[in-house]
């Protein structure tokens, strides 16, 4: 009676918190939940317990070298922003593509929403109506209305295609005009109607000299020579 009053004793006791019977060993292979590790989680490293990085779908590493290693050395997924659309790709895939990577989809979101809402430009001295990405790409600069857009075009010194001597230049129109050029609104019509100058010579004709292009000199009858000197020395008189 006695030893099963005092078996008693010691379960109550130990129900109540009283009695210390040492430290809780788990099992052979059993995890402590409380077990840290350094986690590679979304290639970056965290300090946290093992049970939650492997719950994450990170990997545990013993040092925080050993984690950064790891990481930097995983294909780095972002979310891009290409063609107005938000997509989760590998960051060097998104490059290929001309898009930008972004560390959230939110941020993609907010820089793709830009780029696709339509704004006043400014580009080559002219204001156009055109999505911002476009714009961006174009080299000009959006504004929210026609108004804000056009005073910023006036104040810029107007470019153009300039053709100078059968070779064509993007310059200012009024660089443009001060060596002799010609202004074109685009490239294509600069080319078009860039002529190089008529080849001159020092043209003997009819016992006089001048300077003319060769194909006059042809018409005249004349003989071209490279320099005055020339034409002088071998002109009949």
């Amino acid at each position: 009676m006695n030893r099963f009053l005092k078996s008693c004793a010691i379960i109550s006791a130990v129900a109540a918190g009283m009695l210390w019977l040492g430290p809780v060993v788990p099992a052979q292979g059993q995890d402590t939940i409380q077990q840290a590790c350094w986690c590679c989680l979304d290639h970056n490293v965290t300090y946290m317990s093992a049970s939650e990085c492997r719950f994450k779908g990170g990997r545990c590493f013993t040092t925080a070298e050993e984690a950064k290693k790891y990481c930097d050395q995983l294909p780095r997924l972002c979310w891009c922003c290409v063609d107005g659309t938000v997509v989760q790709i590998l960051a060097d895939e998104c490059a290929k593509k001309g898009g930008r990577c972004f560390a959230t989809a939110e941020e993609a979101k907010k820089y793709c929403d830009e780029l696709t809402r339509l704004c006043w430009c400014c580009v080559d001295g002219t204001v156009v109506q055109i999505l911002a990405g476009e714009c961006a790409k174009k080299g000009g600069r959006c504004f929210a209305t026609a108004e804000e857009a056009k005073k910023y075009c006036g104040d810029l010194p107007r470019r153009c295609w300039c053709c100078i001597k059968g070779v064509v230049y993007e310059m200012t129109a009024a660089d443009c005009r001060l060596r002799g050029g010609s202004c074109f609104p685009t490239a294509e019509e600069a080319k078009k109607n860039c002529e190089p100058p008529p080849e001159l010579c020092w043209c003997c004709a009819g016992g006089e000299i001048f300077q003319t292009a060769a194909a006059v000199c042809l018409e005249k009858k004349g003989q071209c020579f490279a320099t005055q000197e020339e034409a002088e020395k071998n002109c009949p008189k």
